[in-house]
């Protein structure tokens, strides 16, 4: 992606405002990335070192391209009314999402965004010996809350597990919701309060157990009773809708979100919203404990499937049972959101 030409790339079709390739103004090592001129310079608001001088690290632990085809082909399938021509990725970060869409929608250029030119960096090689591919991704380095989007641009908007490191998630739907041509489709994937505060009432119990010397000779590891602590203040934070407290700048992750967040929002904006839990199972909060301690302890599935004793298993198996199937689906850990634009979009 060469800095020549770029009149004519896709993203000028997406962001209004005159467009620099960072690779001119902070060095070859971001060569192919845009960034709107105005943003040069300007600071980058909650967003930590984890996506930036720690973007590779970051990429090798949270890579999970395959996941989000699935999710990205479960969640547009019967909802496109054509084949879309121009995609937009919010937080694209090195790929997850962007790499299927670019095998899925063979025809469509897409632009992918982040805050973080380090990760924009790591997608960029990544396709660099695909020709087809590179050719038709287009990377643009912007903040998804203030980036001035061009309205009914875009057949498609997807964000993978981006709205809830954002302090202010609902700025970002209304400009993706913008960006949509009518009849268009905005998706994103994104953990919830509901299934999460049931997992917290779980670890708590799990940690009082230990604690009262019932749990007998199978103890937690340290190192697993400090994730459990750990997860349990994460939640706590991240519970509610009032992210003003300072701690929110130096926080990666910052909500858990509600069905009633979102429908309030789509109401608000004059767009449709439909909700629906990720990956429906009878055991929703042992597996989502395994993968909890997968990402955080650095685990191998196997492994993290070992990382609890017995009992504290039968502790997770004990709260998946004590729930309908059918509560379980008003009960999601995580959850695909899908937005349709109707009409115009409420300012």
């Amino acid at each position: 992606m060469e800095g020549e030409g770029m009149a004519q790339n896709p993203a000028n079709l997406v962001v209004n405002g005159d467009l620099v390739d960072l690779g001119d103004v902070a060095g070859p090592q971001f060569a192919g990335i845009l960034m709107p001129r105005a943003d040069l310079g300007a600071a980058k608001i909650g967003i930590t070192e984890q996506f930036l001088q720690q973007a590779g690290t970051y990429h090798e632990r949270y890579s999970a391209v395959p996941y989000f085809r699935t999710l990205i082909e479960q969640a547009t399938s019967g909802r496109l009314e054509a084949e879309p021509l121009l995609i937009l990725d919010i937080g694209s970060g090195s790929g997850n999402s962007v790499l299927p869409c670019l095998d899925l929608f063979r025809q469509a250029n897409i632009v992918a965004t982040d805050l973080s030119e380090n990760l924009l960096a790591i997608l960029r090689d990544h396709v660099a010996e695909d020709l087809a591919a590179r050719e038709r991704l287009n990377l643009l380095c912007v903040d998804a809350t203030k980036a001035d989007l061009v309205e009914g641009s875009v057949d498609l908007v997807v964000g993978a597990a981006i709205l809830h490191h954002l302090i202010d998630p609902s700025a970002c739907v209304r400009q993706a919701c913008l960006a949509l041509k009518p009849s268009g489709i905005a998706v994103f994937f994104e953990p919830f309060e509901n299934g999460n505060a049931i997992l917290r009432l779980a670890y708590e119990q799990i940690l009082a157990r230990e604690a009262s010397d019932s749990a007998g000779d199978e103890r937690l590891a340290p190192s697993v009773s400090n994730c459990l602590h750990m997860l349990i203040e994460d939640f706590r934070i991240r519970a509610g809708t009032d992210k003003s407290a300072p701690v929110f700048q130096r926080l990666d992750d910052k909500w858990l979100f509600t069905r009633s967040y979102f429908k309030a929002l789509a109401s608000s904006l004059g767009v449709s919203v439909d909700i629906t839990p990720l990956n429906p199972s009878d055991t929703p909060f042992l597996l989502q404990t395994q993968t909890y301690l997968r990402l955080a302890l650095g685990l191998s599935p196997e492994d993290a499937s070992l990382a609890l004793p017995n009992w504290a298993w039968d502790v997770l198996r004990g709260f998946d049972a004590a729930f309908s199937r059918e509560l379980k689906l008003d009960l999601p850990i995580e959850a695909r959101v899908v937005f349709t634009r109707r009409g115009s979009v409420t300012a």
